[in-house]
């Protein structure tokens, strides 16, 4: 089983560093699609690793959103950020719900910590048990191999009056999985500076396993 990324443990700095990420549009994006496939305005809707919930905050003006994540500390932040809607901790491999939904995404690449390939069958078997029948799946891919590309030096930064973070990684490659060291160094004030290394395992996932994995859970998949 892949290790947890420390980041997910420092809720804060996560949202900092992906202070880029304009999640309001991707919400935009998501509900277009949605609405492309007869989704209706009001649907319930459940987010899969939903993280501190930067995207329920935007898909909770089109629908009835809910969301787990395997991360007490993500979703401590999550409910600050939508206090009235359900959310529980749980693990993509084996959550359960009371109620199917209409709609569950699994977004950020999330599915790529799913590994090795049972454990994916196991998810993409929850996530099937979890939906109403003609229900929606929306699930966004990590890398493939053929995308993936190491050596690649990488880095993030935030800076405001308090705190200010840089990350870098030089992306590995280890068979069909990629390794992400995050190389953080944080500076609060008042605070020595802090040196952490976040490390993230993703599995390569080509396009013809990740359809046949929902196809043989018993969806009608595809990749777009």
């Amino acid at each position: 089983m892949p290790t947890r990324p420390w980041l997910y443990e420092q809720a804060e700095l996560y949202d900092l560093i992906y202070h880029f990420k304009d999640y309001a549009w991707e919400a935009e994006r998501i509900h277009a699609k949605l609405q492309g496939m007869g989704v209706a305005v009001g649907a319930r809707l459940l987010d899969a690793a939903c993280g501190s919930a930067n995207h329920l905050v935007h898909l909770a003006e089109w629908y009835e959103v809910s969301g787990f994540d395997q991360s007490p500390q993500m979703l401590a932040r999550a409910r600050d950020k939508v206090p009235r809607r359900p959310l529980f901790q749980a693990d993509l491999c084996d959550f359960e719900v009371e109620e199917p939904f209409d709609v569950i995404t699994c977004l950020f690449s999330a599915i790529g910590y799913v590994f090795p390939e049972d454990r994916l069958q196991s998810a993409a078997a929850a996530m099937y048990a979890a939906l109403r029948p003609a229900g929606v799946l929306l699930v966004e891919p990590w890398l493939t191999e053929e995308a993936f590309l190491p050596g690649s030096p990488h880095m993030n930064t935030y800076s405001d009056v308090d705190i200010k973070i840089c990350r870098q990684v030089v992306s590995e490659r280890r068979g069909k999985i990629s390794v992400l060291d995050m190389n953080w160094l944080v500076a609060r004030r008042g605070e020595a500076v802090t040196h952490m290394v976040d490390r993230h395992e993703m599995y390569l996932y080509s396009h013809e396993t990740l359809i046949r994995v929902f196809e043989e859970a018993g969806f009608e998949a595809r990749i777009e």
